[in-house]
C-alpha cells in the first residue's frame, strides 16, 4: 500500500530534526562561551571569539531555513 502522506511526514520530520540540531548547536555554542569567559576572564580575544561564534551560529541558522 502506498501512503500518499509519507513524503510530507518525511519532510516535516527532517525539518524538526534540523530545528532540534539548531537548538543543540546554539546551546553548545553558548555553553562554550560561558566556559571561555570563565577561563579567560573575559579578555578581548575571547570577546572577539564570542562574536565570531555567534555570527557563525546565525549563519548556520540562516542556512537551515534556506534549505
Amino acid at each position: 500500500m502506498y501512503n500518499g502522506n509519507a513524503g510530507f511526514n518525511y519532510i516535516s520530520n527532517v525539518h524538526s530534526l534540523h530545528i532540534l540540531s539548531m537548538y543543540i548547536n546554539l546551546f553548545s555554542i553558548f555553553h562554550k562561551h560561558i566556559l571561555t569567559i570563565i577561563i579567560r576572564k573575559n579578555t578581548f580575544s575571547s570577546f572577539v571569539l564570542n562574536i565570531v561564534d555567534i555570527m557563525h551560529s546565525f549563519y548556520v541558522l540562516e542556512n537551515i531555513y534556506i534549505d
